[in-house]
């Protein structure tokens, strides 16, 4: 709603002024912003649009229509961080002084507004907690700079860290042309390329967030992947909603931080509930570990048994076969078990926890 240069106009005047400069995008704190903010409100209503996207609310907005299909019809930008150093006219509450505070307030009143009109709505970090639905665990034009296989485990990294304090189902990470990026790990028709695709929605999915796709089309039905895509889209999509309800009302347990060298793990559980254990090698070694999981919070009790299974591999899904382990017996803690585990190069594995008999 700010305007970046992406064909917009904004009238000379509504600039935010920058040392002693316009700096091309709206100051948002100014009467002429406050119409352009009812009039995108005045559009929802009149078309019934049901979604408003944001990769960041310092970032680009989109809006769709959400129907049968979706449909992108406008895009605009809003960065309440924008200084603006104008005190003339109705800029001057957000002079240099004010400018922080000014153009949040407003992204706020307008996120209330958005509410109002039950509109589902993207938001980016601390908008998590103004009304958006769903928001963005990575929000900076250098993640998606980043070579394929480092981009994934760094969002990864900002998946672990970001669900400290926020639900994680409600978050997405970028993914953007999945089927072209792969490609950076093997030719099409080849097993590595498909490693690849499976292992960067495996990334997202097993951790309980959701993969965000940015292209026209999710693959070209002429890719010679094609089939095999859409099974690797199908099997995670399953995957998700088969453990939905547990992401989105469940803690996430921090096991063990991404950080490319060893293996990285997190859990998920609720007291009555089955428990996901995610285990991620992002290296190019083999791995041999011994994954302590704490189960204080799952309602077990000391002394119960556990059953284990294996849920999805890189090799595919299933397999492994099942085990049974009684908490507190593995030689840890008294409300612990301990699950080992064999990871390939660049390999996941997740495992579904459920109390024995």
């Amino acid at each position: 709603m700010q305007h970046n240069g992406w064909g917009e106009v904004v009238p000379t005047a509504e600039q935010a002024l920058q040392k002693g400069k316009r700096a091309g995008v709206a100051c948002m704190a100014t009467a002429w912003f406050d119409r352009y903010k009812q009039n995108v409100l005045s559009f929802i209503k009149e078309t019934g649009m049901q979604g408003l996207e944001t990769d960041g609310q310092c970032g680009s907005w989109h809006l769709f229509v959400v129907s049968l299909s979706l449909t992108v019809v406008d895009r605009v930008r809003a960065d309440e961080g924008y200084s603006c150093e104008d005190e003339s006219g109705d800029h001057h509450h957000n002079g240099i002084k004010g400018a922080f505070t000014a153009q949040i307030e407003s992204t706020l009143d307008f996120n209330v507004a958005l509410k109002g009109l039950g509109v589902y709505q993207t938001g980016a970090d601390a908008y998590a907690f103004s009304g958006a639905n769903k928001w963005n665990h990575a929000d900076t034009d250098a993640f998606g700079r980043l070579p394929f296989w480092p981009r994934l485990t760094v969002g990864r990294m900002y998946v672990y860290d970001s669900t400290m304090n926020r639900v994680p189902a409600s978050g997405q990470i970028g993914v953007n042309d999945l089927s072209s990026s792969s490609l950076a790990c093997g030719a099409a028709g080849t097993s590595a390329r498909m490693h690849c695709f499976d292992f960067a929605l495996a990334s997202g999915f097993g951790y309980g967030t959701i993969p965000s796709f940015r292209s026209a089309k999710l693959w070209d039905p002429a890719d010679a992947d094609a089939a095999k895509i859409e099974a690797c889209i199908n099997k995670w999509v399953g995957f998700f909603k088969s453990h939905r309800l547990l992401f989105a009302s469940g803690s996430m347990l921090h096991i063990r931080r991404p950080d490319s060298r060893g293996y990285e793990a997190i859990a998920y559980m609720q007291p009555s509930s089955h428990i996901i254990v995610s285990v991620f090698n992002p290296s190019q070694e083999a791995i041999r570990a011994n994954v302590t999981v704490p189960l204080y919070y799952s309602g077990l009790a000391h002394g119960s048994t556990v059953n284990v299974a294996t849920v999805a591999l890189s090799t595919g899904t299933g397999g492994g076969g099942a085990a049974a382990h009684v908490v507190g017996h593995d030689g840890k803690g008294m409300f612990d078990i301990v699950l080992p585990c064999e990871l390939p190069p660049a390999s996941y594995a997740i495992f579904k926890l459920t109390s024995g008999a």
